[in-house]
């Protein structure tokens, strides 16, 4: 539903040529990310919440996006030091 929305809002807003011009790739990515990330989370959150009690589940269910606010302004306003600690272990770990 995410995804079909937000290809309706895209096609509304630009230019319905840029499609042609979008590379396999990047297809592919989208792709990836759609099924992978999206679906597979969604699935396995949705299994996992059939194992706890009904009053356990709702409350998660309730303060997701609560959570997802706090950790969302933690990520902005931290972003430089993410970023420091993203060039310190991250580059020599691709480097290595």
């Amino acid at each position: 539903m995410t995804a079909f929305l937000s290809l309706c809002g895209a096609l509304a807003f630009d230019r319905i040529q840029i499609l042609k011009d979008i590379r396999l790739d990047a297809w592919l990515v989208i792709i990836y990310l759609a099924l992978f990330c999206t679906c597979l989370a969604y699935f396995f959150q949705n299994k996992a919440l059939t194992h706890l009690p009904s009053s356990e589940v709702s409350m998660l269910q309730c303060t997701q996006p609560i959570f997802t606010a706090i950790i969302s302004f933690l990520l902005v306003t931290c972003s430089h030091h993410l970023n420091a600690i993203i060039l310190k272990w991250g580059l020599p770990v691709q480097y290595s």
